[in-house]
């Protein structure tokens, strides 16, 4: 096979080498950007990356972030005004996401912190509108908002779109062409007219009734759930919302308006398909192990909300794990869907309510049903906030590690792959290795091989607020190493929203740095048959690797070819 390109020189870096084409040296090297597991990033502050994406900013040259999968955030308040001569009704516009999103979920938003389905604090409810809902209930809210309130219930959103309310959510979900606000226009005409659409920007127009009961202290800062980009798909050619991390990648890396704008000609995308699958395979987590548990859970008929009768139960249904729902009978009410949200409240002198949104909605009416919950976690996701304000290096580094993924370029294409176990395609033998340069085998230091593991997350059923997994070595009588010292790695994965999805990261660092060994040698030309990523076995007696040695399985790292025509294998 003819390698053609030079590819990331060391790993970050050179990056950009690559990504603009120069490939003329006869001897250059071919390596990977995020070595699979060893592409982890370090813990650095992931406490205030966390606290950035939920808080709102006023726009000031910054550029809108871009949302993949399923993600709480802040916003960008990108238009203020009250009413001229009436200061009482605020007016404001909340900048999401850069591209059309799936869904914001209305019914998720906090203001300052608090739900709006909070009764005891909005006592006039409100309205949340949907610009995907054409007329009626749900849709945009068309009134003005200047004037007397008409309220609805306490704790309660209004059906309504013709009328007043306490507060006003209109959810635009950022097509290439939309239609200005239609209360914004109501409300301020003078300010807002049919040529603000915000085309290709996800936002929220709000009105808020400011009153002697006291809801809002300053300009309220709110934070929503939002199913973020829809993402093309080579393996059915759709375009559609998906948080699949190969998928997401591919997403960035094509863009050019916040990513890299690689052609799909030059992409291998059966690389990318069979990545997403990868993605895309479904685990058994711990608590519903391979079965059903039963539960007791509630519903309404046309509503995409189940209430679970006790927190444990429903907290062990996470978001953007796939779940399977069977009523009292056995016959199944929900098949396969994704979770979207998660949430429990318990207002003041009001029962707990735990509730679940799915991405179906219920075909009948269920009280205390003694049914039974089967939930399955995804193999990676991708569930977080791209700040278009970090350089595409940064981004894509960030990308690949949340999939353990090896990007490389090799003849003429850009390919991905994810690191998982597998089996050897290639032997090699004495017969490929040239003697006078022979074999290095380097077993790795004592303070790499790390005893302890923590990864933190954003834990989607905890508000995304910040939280690790540990994993700890099991050498026996304690995970210490021989002298009694901790070895500890701490990594961060910001798009990972679910434990089970971290936890294994964690258990994969942890192997790997404790099996570290690392061949290198000059080989014949017939390395060229080898690419980065391949996993490959070693028959050289010298070194006792052989086919009886279970260690003689490695995956390669790098090549690098040489104007004589033989390659440097690592």
């Amino acid at each position: 096979m003819s390698l053609l390109g030079e590819f990331f020189r060391r790993v970050g870096g050179a990056i950009i080498g690559a990504l603009t084409g120069l490939f003329s040296s006869k001897a250059f090297a071919i390596m990977t950007f995020a070595v699979g597991v060893k592409g982890y990033l370090e813990l650095k502050n992931m406490l205030a990356k966390g606290q950035d994406i939920l808080a709102n900013k006023t726009a000031a040259g910054g550029k809108i972030p871009v949302i993949y999968g399923l993600r709480r955030v802040g916003a960008q308040i990108v238009y203020m005004d009250t009413k001229s001569n009436r200061s009482k009704d605020l007016f404001v516009v909340y900048a999401l996401a850069v591209g059309e999103c799936e869904e914001v979920l209305g019914r998720t938003i906090e203001i300052d912190g608090n739900s709006i389905l909070d009764g005891k604090i909005y006592k006039g409810g409100g309205y949340v509108g949907s610009d995907k809902i054409g007329s009626g209930a749900g849709s945009l809210c068309t009134a003005s908002q200047v004037g007397d309130v008409q309220y609805s219930n306490a704790g309660t959103l209004g059906t309504d779109p013709t009328l007043r309310y306490s507060f006003v959510f209109n959810l635009h979900h950022g097509a290439a062409s939309q239609t200005a606000d239609p209360m914004l226009t109501a409300s301020i005409p003078e300010a807002w007219s049919s040529n603000h659409k915000l085309n290709g920007i996800c936002y929220i127009a709000a009105a808020f009734d400011y009153d002697k009961k006291g809801m809002y202290n300053g300009v309220p800062q709110i934070t929503v759930q939002v199913k973020g980009k829809k993402v093309y798909d080579p393996r059915d050619t759709t375009t559609a919302w998906s948080s699949n991390a190969a998928l997401c990648f591919l997403d960035y890396i094509q863009s050019d308006e916040y990513g890299k704008g690689l052609a799909t000609a030059d992409i291998n995308m059966s690389t990318f398909e069979t990545a997403a699958d990868k993605c895309d395979v479904l685990q058994n987590q711990p608590f519903y192990g391979s079965s059903y548990q039963n539960v007791t859970w509630s519903g309404t008929s046309g509503t995409n909300r189940i209430q679970i009768s006790t927190f444990d139960n429903a907290f062990q249904n996470k978001v953007d794990e796939v779940i399977n729902i069977k009523d009292s009978g056995g016959s199944v009410v929900l098949s396969s869907q994704n979770i979207n949200s998660f949430r429990s409240d318990e207002f003041y002198d009001e029962s707990r309510v735990n509730e679940i949104i799915i991405d179906d909605d219920l075909g009948s009416d269920y009280t205390d049903e003694t049914g039974s919950i089967f939930t399955q976690v995804k193999r990676f996701h991708c569930n977080g906030l791209i700040d278009t304000n970090k350089n595409v290096i940064d981004n894509a580094k960030e990308l690949l590690a949340n999939m353990r993924g090896i990007f490389t370029y090799i003849d003429g294409k850009y390919e991905l792959q994810i690191e998982d176990t597998g089996s050897s395609t290639f032997s090699v033998t004495d017969d490929h290795i040239i003697a006078d340069a022979g074999i290095t085998i380097d077993y790795g230091t004592k303070d790499k091989k790390a005893n302890k593991v923590i990864v933190e997350f954003f834990n989607a059923n905890k508000k995304y607020e910040l939280d690790t997994v540990t994993e700890l070595h099991n050498a026996s009588p304690h995970y210490y190493s021989d002298d009694g010292e901790i070895l500890e790695i701490k990594a961060e994965f910001p798009y990972i929203t679910d434990p089970y999805i971290a936890a294994n990261m964690a258990k994969a660092i942890l192997g790997r740095s404790r099996r570290q060994t690392t061949v290198s040698f000059l080989g014949t030309p017939e390395m060229y048959k080898l690419n980065v990523g391949d996993i490959i076995d070693i028959t050289y007696a010298g070194l006792d690797l052989s086919s009886t040695n279970s260690n003689n399985v490695f995956r390669v790292e790098a090549l690098e070819l040489q104007p004589n025509g033989l390659v440097s294998v690592s």
